[in-house]
């Protein structure tokens, strides 16, 4: 083979890997847009809220499995509300439904003022052992599901005391 032609060659080779890494990181910024992407909700009252996805993240305690869910809440109104944290209720593929827990720091109520935003508000939930062997999903508001997990379970064995964050669905 003459030099040349190996120099075409490797350059082909290198062109192709540069463009699939070029694809990977695109899909992969894709994919984080479309899990923070706003909702805006609205209630039977009139109430409107806006809620978007930080990120999740999972962990293992003494007690079991948790969830935790970073919220950024809007309110677009001209006065405060108050959303209830049972209101916020996570959904597995097994359709067990799992509602906030409201000990230590996290009150009953999340108060948002008017045209205000709460940037990092933090919905913890204890699941079952099999919540991760499917889809999770959360519900933002009447009506209102948020995918936070795609169909393929989540295999990977976490130790007591470790939590993994994810800011996308596939994990």
């Amino acid at each position: 083979m003459n030099r040349r032609l190996q120099w075409m060659v490797a350059g082909a080779a290198l062109t192709v890997i540069v463009v699939s890494l070029l694809m990977m990181s695109w899909s992969r910024v894709r994919e984080a847009r479309a899990f923070g992407r706003p909702h805006r909700v609205r209630t039977f009252g009139g109430t409107n809220y806006v809620v978007r996805l930080a990120e999740t993240t999972i962990g293992r305690t003494d007690s079991g499995r948790v969830v935790i869910v970073g919220l950024i809440v809007a309110n677009p109104n001209p006065f405060d509300i108050e959303l209830h944290r049972h209101w916020f209720v996570l959904a597995d593929m097994d359709k067990d439904y799992f509602l906030p827990t409201t000990t230590g720091a996290q009150t009953d109520l999340i108060k948002v003022p008017a045209h205000g935003v709460i940037d990092n508000e933090l919905l913890t939930f204890a699941v079952d052992e099999t919540s991760f062997d499917g889809t999770l999903g959360l519900l933002v508001g009447h009506q209102y599901m948020v995918m936070l997990k795609g169909i393929e379970p989540y295999t990977r064995k976490l130790a007591v005391g470790e939590y993994r964050s994810f800011r996308r669905q596939d994990w």
